[in-house]
């Protein structure tokens, strides 16, 4: 009960906060910090990647892994990580590697998926 509570908490302070926090920090960064390594939609993205790895997890790993269990999916990493994992140990369905092709090819990036895995180890 109180994971549930402490999840029910996060989840509405977010959703009042989120906007107000995101317009003010995109203005911040873009009136007072042009130039950065990481643009803030690019880390806002990397963050809702990894938010998205954690809570559909289970449905992830449903979708892509031959085998389940012993997977990357729901943990603190991104989803192109853990796919880049189940390619790496040869456990990836059909419809993951036609995934990870398309990943390789909106970063435009060969391997993008195993890339991923092995900057994680």
């Amino acid at each position: 009960m109180k994971h549930f509570i402490l999840f029910i908490t996060a989840l509405i302070l977010f959703i009042l906060i989120a906007p107000v926090g995101m317009a003010y920090t995109a203005f911040y960064y873009i009136w007072y910090e042009k130039e950065r390594n990481r643009p803030y939609l690019y880390r806002c993205a990397f963050v809702i990647d990894i938010c998205a790895n954690v809570m559909f997890g289970e449905l992830f790993e449903t979708i892509f892994a031959k085998k389940r269990k012993f997977t990357l999916f729901g943990e603190y990493t991104t989803i192109s990580a853990s796919i880049g994992q189940l390619i790496h140990v040869n456990n990836i369905k059909n419809i993951g590697l036609k995934f990870s092709k398309l990943l390789d090819k909106i970063f435009n990036e060969q391997n993008h998926c195993i890339n991923a895995y092995m900057q994680r180890k």
